[in-house]
């Protein structure tokens, strides 16, 4: 980090004022559009591995806010939760419960 100082004189009064300068560092702009998400399926809190999505080549930041329905029979939708991309770790969860 560089700091500067700078002094000038305006009307015979000194002021004095700080303007900090900072590094900037080089980002690697190729993982940006490199990250993956998956969406696990659960019926009554249980996940179903088989039904479970995996997506590729999803950039950074990127909003999911769906999914493919999969109920099985019997079962309604019962929640999920979109979410915001921002590393590889991401994943989406669809709930599931069985109607009485």
């Amino acid at each position: 980090m560089k700091k500067v100082i700078n002094v000038f004189y305006i009307i015979g009064l000194l002021f004095f004022y700080k303007v900090e300068a900072y590094e900037v560092k080089s980002i690697d702009l190729s993982i940006t559009n490199n990250l993956s998400y998956c969406v696990y399926y659960f019926y009554d809190d249980i996940i179903d591995i088989n039904k479970t999505e995996c997506f590729d080549n999803i950039a950074y930041g990127s909003y999911i806010d769906y999914f493919q329905d999969k109920p099985k029979k019997g079962y309604v939708l019962d929640s999920f939760t979109p979410i915001t991309v921002l590393n590889n770790d991401d994943y989406l969860i669809v709930r599931y419960h069985k109607v009485n």
